[in-house]
């Protein structure tokens, strides 16, 4: 949703193609994705911000269409639990007697120190970047092609940066587990397409070159045992085939 998102204003504030329902989709995409992981709201609201410095009516009318996701999220909340608050921010819906937050098992009982939690979300046996390291060029691209005055998408890539680091100090303070026996923190999910979009110009870059090509290709192959590891442990191959062995005998 947020590639998504990027992609209209890319047409928007690049392309000059400022037609109202581009505008509306933006918002509908970020007000959506906002509500699907609250905390990545930094990302919606920078491009809810661009929208509306281009064309403070038309950007109005994204930021109202991306309170409508929103505004059914938090209803959905309030028709479950009579509360308007998301769950997480209502302890007794989950933490009662009897329920397994109240007698936490295995990794969801751990609490690590801040700079052991942070290690281990980035780089660690969780981390975003050593499981995934191809992410990283997302960040070393940012800052050579990027950064500079007049860089590959200077102002949207900076924002989405600032708010990419919101959202992980954010995690770090608020939360203390790695996302259960998940193969990797669900949060980051929603951002990591982003990182894929700003790595453009270093992977071009690279792949002009023997060596860049290696290390390209090597980085990819490190991910795939995680990822094979994510589809047998979290359900995909292991549930798929027990659904078809019951279903059998």
């Amino acid at each position: 949703l947020y590639v998504f998102a990027f992609l209209l204003w890319h047409r928007i504030g690049h392309l000059g193609q400022g037609q109202w329902w581009r505008y509306l989709l933006l918002g509908l995409a970020c007000g959506t994705a906002f509500s699907i992981e609250l905390p990545s709201g930094g990302i919606a609201a920078w491009f809810l911000f661009l929208s509306f410095l281009k064309d403070w009516k038309k950007g109005g009318l994204a930021i109202v269409v991306a309170g409508l996701p929103v505004l059914i999220n938090l209803y959905l909340y309030y028709y479950l639990s009579g509360v308007w608050k998301p769950f997480y921010m209502q302890p007794e819906v989950y933490r009662y007697e009897g329920s397994y937050w109240q007698n936490l098992q295995g990794i969801d009982a751990e609490r690590p120190a801040t700079g052991i939690y942070l290690f281990h979300m980035l780089i660690g046996f969780r981390g975003l970047f050593s499981m995934t390291p191809i992410l990283l060029l997302g960040i070393i691209s940012f800052f050579r092609y990027s950064i500079k005055k007049g860089g590959f998408f200077r102002r949207e890539f900076m924002g989405v940066l600032l708010a990419i680091v919101a959202m992980i100090f954010f995690m770090v303070d608020r939360t203390w587990n790695y996302g259960g026996v998940c193969v990797g923190m669900r949060w980051f999910i929603c951002f990591m397409p982003l990182l894929v979009l700003m790595s453009l110009p270093l992977v071009d870059a690279w792949r002009q070159k023997t060596w860049g090509k290696v290390l390209l290709i090597g980085l990819l192959l490190w991910s795939i045992p995680w990822n094979i590891e994510a589809m047998y442990e979290e359900a995909f191959i292991t549930g798929l085939f027990e659904r078809l062995w019951f279903s059998v005998f």
